[in-house]
């Protein structure tokens, strides 16, 4: 086995690393284009676009905790419903808390001076 020797800058080495690691994720990467999502969804498009199991999805809907409709034995979401749902359960951050605080003190504060 024959060794070879090799000065290389710092950058230099980043990068030959960053194009070596830039290749490995190229070639390991599916390319697919993201497929439209239907307006109407059924319970595998939900359970794959929620990356949620069957019966975790199933508990939500027995629990009334998602939105769905009903349609003889078959289940049916709608996308819109399914994204503000999703959005409902939005955690609000510091700032926007701190801000919503700021404006009830606000409001009380008008209330009792009238």
């Amino acid at each position: 086995m024959s060794r070879i020797i090799i000065e290389l800058e710092k950058d230099e080495l980043r990068l030959l690393v960053e194009e070596a690691v830039q290749n490995v994720i190229e070639k390991n990467t599916i390319k697919e284009e993201p497929a439209e999502i239907p307006e109407i969804l059924n319970v595998e498009q939900v359970c794959r676009l929620l990356n949620m199991k069957r019966s975790t999805l199933y508990q939500k809907t027995h629990k009334s905790e998602i939105p769905f409709s009903k349609k003889g034995k078959a289940l049916y979401f709608n996308r819109t419903e399914i994204f503000n749902w999703i959005a409902e359960g939005r955690i609000l951050t510091e700032a926007e808390l701190q801000e919503n605080a700021i404006t009830m003190m606000v409001q009380n504060n008008k209330r009792s001076n009238r």
